[in-house]
């Protein structure tokens, strides 16, 4: 899967099996709950794109700064 779009779900997080999803190139999560998000994001070394506009984060995610 390159692509996964999971907009306007009101998901409050995201699982940390989210790494394997080795080939995931964007990540749609726009829209929902989501206060933070898993340090396993980080394992997703083909990610290019993370769109997390209009999501309550409680703190900044220091550990996610490299995904541009």
């Amino acid at each position: 899967m390159r692509r996964l779009h999971l907009a306007h779900n009101e998901l409050r997080a995201i699982p940390p099996q989210i790494n394997c999803l080795r080939a995931l190139r964007e990540l749609d999560v726009s829209f929902n709950r989501l206060t933070a998000l898993p340090q396993e994001m980080l394992e997703l070394s083909e990610l290019e794109r993370v769109d997390l506009s209009g999501n309550p984060f409680a703190e900044r995610q220091p550990h996610l700064a490299v995904l541009h």
